[in-house]
């Protein structure tokens, strides 16, 4: 009748997703116990924002983390690091 649902054949699709890109950068402000961090986010991809962070350490393995940054679009980013050995 008039109204009722009407169903056709499902059809499959998919959807493009770009990833981010980001670049690490030269630490600066290098001194015994601190550094900054820096990075770049060129481009978003298709998210809306993107959380960024360092990973760092002594070794290979690194074994520490800055806190995430929440981006809303492309530019310089950084993170200071204080009492390191």
């Amino acid at each position: 009748g008039d109204g009722d649902p009407v169903y056709g054949k499902e059809k499959p699709f998919a959807t493009s997703t770009t990833l981010p890109t980001v670049i690490t950068r030269a630490a600066t402000n290098l001194a015994a116990t601190s550094a900054t961090l820096n990075g770049s986010l060129g481009s978003l991809g298709t998210a809306a924002s993107v959380n960024v962070s360092f990973e760092w350490g002594t070794t290979a393995a690194y074994g520490s983390r800055t806190s995430a940054q929440s981006l809303l679009a492309s530019g310089a980013f950084s993170a200071v690091l204080t009492s390191i050995r």
